[in-house]
């Protein structure tokens, strides 16, 4: 998730704000402390990234040049 975030240049806070969580839940997410994700939040961070949330669910560190934009 955090990589994702980063991607789209946006903080903690703003990114809370548009997929409807808190900022301490998406800091929870990030450090791997919540695994238990409900799935209109993954569907919120599917749309805004394009993909499925299969995809987001399936994306390894490797693949994340392919989030948001294109290749770093």
């Amino acid at each position: 998730m955090k990589k994702i975030r980063t991607k789209m240049g946006l903080t903690q806070a703003e990114f809370a704000a548009m997929v409807g969580i808190s900022e301490e839940e998406v800091s929870l997410i990030e450090r791997e402390k919540v695994t238990d994700i409900k799935l209109s939040t993954l569907q919120k961070v599917a749309a805004m990234t394009g993909l499925t949330v299969s995809e987001l669910l399936s994306v390894e560190p490797e693949e994340d040049s392919e989030l948001v934009g294109g290749p770093v």
